[in-house]
């Protein structure tokens, strides 16, 4: 539309107009914003599929250690014994790794966006009370 159809239209069709535009772009953002999510979840799958091949990789890898572990030990000790001193030693150190863990486990998920949510509501109440 050009500016002399503009200042000739009446309130209501700017108005109408406005609220077209709007909607329009309301509705190419929506799908924008699928697409985008599609493709950032085939990138999260791959990614995901990647960390999980590598991850299992070096836990075999981490297994093979500790067997060669066990073996160079049992060169001097019986070989239960060798074993049994390799498994006490990984589960004293992972109980110990979990309890560290656990000891920074966020107690109240989400602390600073509630509190910011708060604060928006509170604005918000005493905007809408004058």
């Amino acid at each position: 539309m050009r500016l002399a159809e503009l200042s000739q239209a009446s309130t209501t069709d700017l108005i109408r107009r406005l609220v077209n535009n709007i909607s329009g772009l309301v509705d190419r953002e929506i799908v924008l914003a699928k697409e985008e999510a599609k493709q950032d979840m085939r990138s999260s799958l791959t990614s995901a599929v990647l960390m999980i091949s590598g991850a299992v990789l070096l836990f075999i890898g981490v297994i093979s250690l500790v067997v060669a572990g066990i073996l160079a030990l049992a060169l001097v000790l019986p070989g239960w014994l060798a074993a049994v001193i390799v498994g006490v030693f990984f589960l004293v150190v992972g109980a110990f790794i979990a309890l560290i863990g656990k000891s920074k486990l966020a107690t109240k998920p989400l602390e600073k966006t509630r509190e910011s949510l708060r604060e928006d509501v509170l604005w918000a109440r005493g905007r809408l009370n004058r």
